[in-house]
């Protein structure tokens, strides 16, 4: 087989198997760093078939590998790693499959990971999986951030005086954004020390108050133009995995 046959037939492997863990997940698709993963599982799976680098294909390293293409295609934070794990479990379970490429060829490996992506999708789009994570794109006081939101549908949170839907953030956002810890605790002192805040009414089981609002120069949720306003949670939200509650605004 050809160097240039292998490299793109890994890469398509990796990139099938990236995605299909971002989407069993319920992460947004993630191509482009997907992709950009997958080049460098074609590049260790060449590297492998190289003179005096056989050593690669031993078990520990291609461990290793995968980890690096997890990190590579979902970040380091310790909430990726369920991802990655996931990636893993499946590389190595077509890797089974990928035994008999001599006797079957390469072509029923590549179906089998293109059907598990087709089936990714399917069990976000149709609603099979419990939970939707959706990305987000914020730019406020001339500061831009990208960040995860789980599609909450208990969010019903509303603005007054527009009417506009609320996405509700961690507070690691709002010092993201140059608002503090102890200035979002006490919205009534936020809105004399910041112009353009707000205060958005909620109530939940067990206490109702307000939480410090504002209204994003630009938000993006799920790659669509938005005008939700953002209001600023107590707690922090997800535990690493996302940042938001978008509620009805998607």
């Amino acid at each position: 087989m050809y160097v240039e046959v292998w490299l793109a037939y890994n890469w398509a492997l990796d990139f099938l198997l990236l995605v299909a863990a971002n989407r069993l997940m319920g992460f947004p698709w993630g191509f482009r760093r997907c992709a950009l993963a997958a080049a460098l599982g074609g590049v260790y799976a060449c590297a492998c078939l190289a003179p005096g680098f056989a050593f690669l294909g031993r078990r520990l390293w291609q461990g290793i590998f995968l980890m690096l293409l997890g990190a590579a295609a979902y970040g380091v934070r310790a909430a990726a790693w369920k991802r990655t794990l996931l990636f893993s479990l499946l590389s190595l379970a077509l890797g089974g499959a990928a035994v008999y490429l001599d006797a079957v060829g390469a072509a029923p490996v590549l179906f089998l990971a293109l059907l598990l992506g087709l089936l990714a999708a399917v069990c976000v789009k149709g609603r099979v999986l419990t939970r939707r994570i959706v990305g987000v794109e914020l730019r406020w006081a001339g500061k831009s951030m990208r960040f995860f939101a789980l599609h909450d549908t208990g969010n019903v949170l509303r603005d007054p005086i527009s009417g506009d839907g609320v996405l509700v953030v961690s507070p690691a956002i709002g010092e993201r954004l140059g608002l503090g810890r102890e200035l979002l605790a006490d919205p009534a002192a936020a809105l004399s020390a910041r112009p353009g805040l707000r205060l958005i009414p909620f109530q939940s089981v067990g206490q109702s108050g307000f939480l410090v609002g504002l209204r994003p120069e630009r938000l993006r949720i799920d790659g669509r133009e938005s005008r939700a306003i953002v209001a600023f949670a107590p707690q922090g939200i997800g535990q690493g995995e996302y940042s938001a509650l978008t509620g009805g605004i998607v």
